[in-house]
């Protein structure tokens, strides 16, 4: 019944020497997506339960007052949506103005890369979305930003992965 099998590992059994690097890096950039989504789903679950306990901490207010603390929930959602904006344009930064980085990752600077070309429409997409930081926004506009840069950081790393994949750095 395992005949044939072991028939065609004896025979070629130095395939794994050929595909093996390709089956353990795609294991690895799959682990790394997969943490990736899982910190994301952690961080949306902090900030739905720090929203319900502001909830339940101001029960008995005035509408005013729940609509303030809306608003400044909402600000500081924005702030830090902001900021995850501003950090992922820094990194890309370094490899645009950095002649090292340029040479060593040029699939980082290179439009035609798929990966690369993924990125920098989220990035078009993120800039488009983004507003001031004093602006009031409503929950809509701000779900909106929000799935931009979550997409925005996304689409970055495994732009960075693939060119590192690429460059042959495992690390």
């Amino acid at each position: 019944m395992l005949d044939p099998l072991f028939d065609f590992i004896g025979s070629y059994w130095w395939l794994a020497f050929i595909f093996g690097g390709s089956i353990v890096g795609g294991v690895k950039g799959i682990a790394a997506w997969s943490d990736r989504r899982a910190r994301l789903r952690h961080e949306q679950r902090i900030e739905l339960m720090r929203a319900k306990a502001e909830v339940e901490a101001l029960t008995g207010a005035t509408p005013a007052a729940l609509e303030a603390s809306d608003q400044q929930v909402r600000r500081d959602r924005l702030a830090r949506l902001l900021e995850s904006h501003d950090d992922v344009s820094r990194r890309w930064l370094d490899y645009e103005l950095d002649e090292a980085k340029r040479i060593a990752f040029p699939a980082m600077s290179d439009g035609g890369d798929p990966f690369t070309a993924v990125f920098l429409r989220a990035r078009q997409k993120a800039d488009a979305l983004r507003p001031a930081p004093d602006a009031d926004l409503g929950v809509a506009e701000l779900g909106a930003y929000r799935d931009a840069v979550h997409g925005l950081e996304d689409a970055f790393d495994a732009a960075e992965e693939n060119a590192r994949r690429l460059r042959g750095d495992r690390g």
